[in-house]
């Protein structure tokens, strides 16, 4: 009985061709046969073949077609002959990770009873760069299908899938005879709607060769017609699955997803060219094209929403920014050039999407392209060209400036994204939120908004004040829609980031406000802002600064606590008295946080004193606001940080802190007592200040005199143990040690008391150097 059929199809591959057999035939623990058909290669393939043919006459099973027919056919061949329990696939140019990849990839298939077991791979680049894999999530209860699964659309190749033969032959599976290429996902992705019982492993079974002469580099109008019929075909599929109840809505608009990635990132020159006035067979596979896209995409939510489908980080980008919805809705409306000016990178401005919306047929198009523009950052636009000469001033456009200004951890952000959710049902109302500088993060901490602090920095720091006031006017101006209100929110502006210079004296002898004034061209506006009691805001502030692993903040506690003494970021009657006494200010909105949360929260608050109704079109999408994570997830990332690792390293353990439930229960206190009482002793007055004026708030709970142990991630535990023990390397003697390292090791030296796992070598070599270094002092 043969456990697994492998099936090679060949063409033109014999410089790869040994790595691959050999990795097939040497397969241990597992009964297999090797078929390999050669697709009239040119080269020395078949010669390759027959060498190792001699070699192993039982196990290898070679034929040669004496015309090209493409991968499809081959494999079709391949499975008419394969005879063992499973079927693998296994391109000619890549190659098994391990000699018992196929024993342990076989055996998670029996034990789960699956039909299909999809395992992960790896890419291999011709500099012998191996890449790790974009992993397939393991389903929680073992196994899962297209109704249950949509992670399931993370899987790439259908050579990462394990098929019982019994299970294709049973619904007469097979590679579309349609097509010579591109028949790779429409295969398994029709095994996958047929499937029942699909499992999953952990297991990097296949080494995926990326190399200049694969078939799928290749772009051009062949290709893009293969895609064509690709796409037909599958559209077909799924409609006759949602027809079964086979499949959920969430399976296909990931599935989706990676079709509209390739039509941004691997297609555009070919549409490009096609919409752009190219001959006839260029034009018509380009209308096709997206004709096939567009009815893929029919009755399928706004792609931004999908949590399922990974990517590498441009293709991210691409899809949580909205970029690919408001692509599906430039293509349902006809608006080539807003999809031509896409494809080419361009962002798009918010008089040209507000049309859009209404020429598009999705019920979702206005929140799709608020969302969208939240991610405009300092985008120029033609529509905004600056005129010269002297800027109009802001007062001359809007009646009423507000500066919403923090404090930070106050509810600022959770009113920033409220605001961008529901941009344009405001400007319904006259209100308007700019885009221009608005910010927003990259990476693993997109949903993060800063506000305005771009704005803000070009406006106070930069003594950039005429190019920001004749961007607002040009926005503006270029709406083509009545604004009486500017909204404007930057938290940080209650921060050491600006506040050195909040009612002081600077350079041109103006204040911070004056300067702002001038900046805009306005004499008068708002402030809207939220203080909170000191000692809750700095737990509060401390553990978000110490928690974002981007920055270079690892101050101590009582580092920070003699940084803010400097500042007068606390100082809330004097700030307050210069507030009321500035003659910029015509109103000021002054609440404490628990007061403000007491009204109901910090949207509700700022509505109110805005004077317009909550729009409450849209919620914020966001699937982590700005909230501050716990201490012991902030104690691991300022570990983290104290090795500095580099941005890929630190986003990679972030978001396995966010996703893991490792520390779950797990009390630490980042601030310490001896912290506390350094906390009171220096800002004791100004605590009584603010308790002065919002009496009802309370102090926070302190920590006992007895610290608490930090259970550290073993993530976080592997990567700064082997960059410690790196530091170590070559130490002799009496040699000192590198001091944050030492620091490191010192501070958390207890922490192999309070793990539950083993210890890694390097940490344990890197202890045990410091104690022999100690020891030789």
């Amino acid at each position: 009985m043969i456990d697994v059929s492998i099936i090679i199809p060949c063409y033109n591959t014999a410089r790869y061709l040994d790595d691959c057999l050999s990795s097939a035939l040497t397969q241990t623990g597992v009964r297999i046969e090797v078929i390999a058909i050669d697709d009239a290669s040119t080269d020395q393939t078949w010669d390759s073949l027959c060498n190792w043919k001699s070699d192993h006459p039982n196990l290898l099973s070679i034929e040669r077609l004496d015309k090209n027919r493409g991968q499809a056919h081959v494999r079709n061949l391949g499975l008419k002959r394969a005879r063992g329990e499973f079927v693998a696939f296994l391109d000619s140019d890549d190659q098994y990770r391990d000699a018992d990849t196929l024993q342990r990839w076989l055996e998670t298939a029996r034990a789960q009873q699956a039909e299909l077991c999809v395992a992960q791979r790896s890419t291999l680049y011709e500099n012998g760069k191996i890449a790790p894999p974009l992993l397939v999530p393991v389903p929680k209860d073992g196994t899962g299908n297209a109704q249950t699964t949509p992670e399931l659309t993370n899987t790439t190749q259908c050579w990462q899938i394990l098929y019982r033969n019994d299970f294709l032959t049973r619904h007469s599976l097979a590679f579309s005879s349609q097509l010579r290429q591109r028949e790779d996902r429409l295969f398994f992705l029709e095994a996958f709607l047929r499937a029942d019982r699909i499992a999953v492993t952990k297991q990097d079974v296949i080494l995926y060769r990326d190399h200049a002469n694969s078939t799928m580099r290749r772009i051009d109008l062949a290709q893009l017609s293969q895609l064509n019929t690709h796409l037909k075909l599958a559209s077909s599929l799924l409609q006759n699955a949602r027809a079964e109840g086979r499949v959920s809505p969430d399976f296909e608009r990931a599935n989706i997803v990676s079709y509209w990635c390739q039509l941004a990132r691997y297609w555009q020159p070919l549409i490009i060219a096609g919409l752009s006035g190219g001959d006839s067979e260029e034009r018509s596979l380009a209308q096709a094209h997206l004709h096939h896209l567009d009815a893929m995409s029919r009755g399928l939510e706004p792609l931004y929403l999908d949590t399922y489908r990974a990517g590498v980080p441009q293709n991210e980008e691409l899809k949580r920014e909205a970029s690919l919805d408001v692509m599906r809705m430039a293509v349902s409306a006809g608006r080539n050039d807003i999809l031509i000016d896409m494809l080419q990178g361009e962002r798009i401005h918010i008089s040209r999407l507000i049309p859009l919306i209404e020429q598009s047929t999705y019920v979702w198009a206005r929140d799709a392209v608020q969302h969208y523009l939240k991610f405009n950052r300092l985008a120029q636009f033609k529509e905004e060209q600056i005129a010269t000469g002297t800027p109009q001033r802001l007062d001359q456009l809007v009646k009423r400036v507000v500066l919403h200004i923090g404090m930070p951890k106050t509810g600022s952000s959770s009113v920033q994204e409220h605001i961008l959710s529901n941009r344009l049902a405001l400007l319904d109302q006259g209100v308007h939120f700019p885009i221009f500088g608005a910010g927003r993060e990259h990476g693993v901490r997109w949903h993060r908004s800063s506000g305005h602090l771009a704005l803000f920095r070009k406006l106070l720091i930069d003594n950039e004040g005429d190019m920001v006031r004749r961007r607002l006017v040009a926005e503006i101006t270029s709406l083509e829609h009545p604004v009486h209100t500017l909204v404007l929110s930057c938290e940080n502006l209650l921060s050491p980031v600006f506040w050195n210079a909040f009612a002081t004296d600077t350079t041109d002898g103006q204040d911070i406000l004056s300067r702002i004034a001038q900046g805009l061209g306005i004499e008068q506006f708002d402030i809207a802002l939220t203080l909170r009691r000191p000692d809750d805001w700095f737990r509060s502030y401390y553990r978000e600064l110490t928690a974002n692993p981007f920055n270079n903040f690892i101050a101590t506690p009582s580092e920070m606590i003699r940084n803010l003494d400097e500042t007068g970021v606390l100082d809330h009657r004097n700030n307050l008295d210069y507030l009321k006494e500035s003659q910029h200010v015509a109103n000021l909105h002054v609440t404490g946080f628990g007061e403000m949360k007491a009204q109901g929260g910090a949207i509700p608050w700022f509505f109110n004193l805005l004077g317009t109704p909550d729009p409450v079109t849209a919620h914020a999408q966001s699937p982590m606001a700005n909230e501050s994570l716990s201490d012991t997830v902030a104690a691991n990332i300022q570990l983290l940080k104290k090795t500095h690792p580099d941005r890929k390293q630190a986003e990679h353990v972030f978001k396995e802190l966010l996703e893991s439930n490792v520390l779950d229960g797990h009390d630490f206190d980042l601030i310490g007592a001896a912290d506390w009482e350094f906390f009171d002793k220096t800002f004791g007055a100004r605590t009584q200040d603010y308790d002065a004026l919002f009496p009802q708030e309370r102090p926070v709970k302190r920590p006992g005199d007895e610290p608490t142990p930090l259970v550290v991630h073993p993530m976080v535990l592997n990567v700064t143990s082997g960059l410690i023990w790196n530091g170590l390397q070559g130490t002799q003697g009496r040699s000192s040690l590198n001091a944050p390292l030492a620091h490191i090791l010192e501070k958390y030296r207890y922490m192999t008391n309070s793990l539950s796992w083993k210890i890694t070598r390097p940490l344990r070599r890197a202890l045990e150097a410091l104690r022999r270094l100690r020891q030789s002092r």
